[in-house]
């Protein structure tokens, strides 16, 4: 789905920070490893002929019960496979999609509830100052505990749920920690329709509704009609996660000088802006027809 040239190597400032990144990198990865892998294995099995799947069926189960139940459930595959094959496998990119927006809503959550729990100077924030509750509750909790009646106390501030309008709702959690920022048009809008796609996957199934249909997000469907997702806009869809999660690491990063980064030995934010950019370029690309081959 994207590259293995995103970062890990931020040392030495805050290992907890630090591994929540990478498990949020290393997530969205895993998932495009195992679309491909599903996709691969569709298509291999789609072009081979069903003298071969016998062959390659009996070559693996032994027992003949088994490999007859084998054989009938392959007839039955054979219709979904041929229709996803000929629509580029709309099934699998629209739920993978799904799970993207889970990973980055994961991944935004616990990035504040760490930087709550382990950075003083977040605690010392005007936006966490402010907030009001139980004194003696919040004494007699432990670290982990203080950052989530934090959390929850910043989310109640606001009075929106954390994640709503695309990300709307983690720029203003992140703003009032300290570590609000912009966020590149195209990056914005490609995580808002991957919203949307996520709630309609969630909610209706994947089935096209009119708050859908009147979202202008120039999907070609009609109420009622299933979403019909790409490979290409799916990697979109990733590249503009892993530049939001990067985008984080970088607001948070950059609070340290310079000098302090040499002398790790770590990535510098010109680092974090070399890989933006070129996960940018993915996302501004134009998505693939359905009827596209997805790249190697």
């Amino acid at each position: 789905m994207i590259p293995r040239v995103l970062l890990y190597a931020m040392s030495g400032k805050n290992i907890l920070v630090q591994s929540c990144h990478q498990r949020a990198q290393e997530s969205i990865e895993k998932l495009g490893l195992f679309v491909n892998i599903c996709w691969q294995g569709l298509g291999l099995w789609h072009g081979i002929n069903s003298t071969e799947q016998k062959r390659i069926i009996d070559s693996i189960e032994r027992d003949e019960q088994r490999r007859t139940a084998w054989l009938e459930h392959t007839k039955k595959l054979k219709p979904f496979i041929e229709d996803q094959s000929a629509r580029g496998f709309p099934f699998l990119y629209t739920f993978a999609s799904a799970q993207l927006w889970a990973i980055l809503e994961a991944y935004i959550q616990d990035f504040v509830l760490e930087l709550l729990r382990d950075e003083s100077s977040v605690r010392k924030t005007k936006g966490v100052l402010e907030l009001e509750g139980p004194l003696m509750q919040f004494i007699a909790a432990s670290p982990a505990e203080q950052a989530e009646i934090l959390f929850a106390k910043l989310l109640q501030k606001r009075g929106q749920r954390f994640a709503y309008d695309g990300i709307g709702g983690f720029q203003l959690v992140l703003k009032e920690v300290g570590l609000g920022g912009p966020v590149h048009d195209a990056v914005r809008a490609c995580l808002y329709e991957l919203y949307h796609v996520r709630n309609l996957v969630l909610h209706r199934n994947g089935v096209v509704d009119k708050k859908f249909k009147e979202s202008g997000l120039g999907f070609d469907v009609e109420i009622g009609q299933e979403i019909m997702l790409t490979h290409a806009r799916f990697s979109r869809y990733g590249a503009a996660c892993a530049w939001y999660v990067l985008e984080t690491l970088r607001r948070f990063y950059g609070r340290i000088d310079d000098a302090s980064l040499r002398d790790d030995g770590a990535a510098r934010p010109e680092d974090y802006i070399r890989v933006q950019e070129y996960l940018l370029g993915v996302v501004s690309n134009k998505p693939r027809e359905p009827d596209e081959e997805p790249p190697d």
